[in-house]
């Protein structure tokens, strides 16, 4: 799979983002990095078994979902799964035209050359 490499930085860069913009400290700032790197490893996981770029949407919206309100809960004092269905909604629309962006971009000849030069 090609941008495995890629794991850890989503990681930094969403510890970045909520370091940035987030406001609420380190907690939220390593559970950022963590989710990062589970979710993109997850999806790293899935295309080594070869399962199509679609499967991706799963991961992008469930892991943060499930995981972020772990520590958004107590940290806001809002309920857990008004939260994970807040969330859902938010990572469905990037989760989609993410994998869409994905698939066109990989029908394109000059993606395809790029990504086999790094197998």
């Amino acid at each position: 799979m090609p941008f495995r490499s890629l794991v850890i930085p989503m990681g930094i860069g969403n510890l970045i983002s909520n370091f940035l913009f987030g406001g609420l400290g380190i907690l939220d700032m390593m559970g950022g990095f963590g989710v990062g790197i589970l979710t993109t490893g997850i999806i790293v996981g899935m295309r080594k078994l070869g399962l199509s770029a679609w499967w991706a949407i799963l991961p992008i919206i469930f892991v943060p979902a499930l995981c972020v309100p772990l520590w958004l809960s107590p940290l806001l004092g809002l309920p857990y799964w008004p939260l994970v269905l807040n969330l859902i909604v938010g990572q469905t629309i990037p989760a989609v035209l993410g994998s869409i962006l994905v698939k066109a971009l990989i029908s394109r000849p000059s993606v395809a050359a790029l990504l086999g030069a790094f197998k």
